[in-house]
């Protein structure tokens, strides 16, 4: 199974990470627009008010440093834009599963 998360930081990582763990064999890649794809939020107010100096005293995880770990595939060097067909296979990535939620029902919800 191939997965396509785009956003890293705290949702895409962590989804990453939990897709990877259930199903090793899956294929998840990571999109994301920048190299820090885990940083430690609480931090970000030391850091501002100086207490913390450096940036790089925030990061948790590097794209390499959280692949070797997860197994996950992170792209960190994508732009803000994304081109028209990636755009067009997302929204049909949705709709599909759009669909899906609606006409899916569970076997213990069917009567009969």
């Amino acid at each position: 199974m191939k997965i396509l998360i785009i956003g890293g930081v705290a949702a895409g990582t962590k989804t990453a990470a939990k897709l990877k763990r259930a199903d090793r064999s899956a294929e998840v890649t990571v999109l994301t627009k920048g190299k820090d794809i885990s940083y430690a939020g609480c931090g970000l107010p030391y850091y501002v008010g100086g207490l913390i100096e450096e940036r790089s005293e925030l990061i948790v995880n590097t794209p390499q440093k959280f692949a070797a770990l997860t197994g996950v595939n992170v792209d960190a060097s994508i732009s803000t834009d994304i081109p028209i067909a990636k755009a067009f296979l997302i929204v049909l990535f949705f709709i599909f599963f759009l669909l899906r939620s609606i006409y899916y029902k569970p076997s213990w919800f069917i009567n009969g």
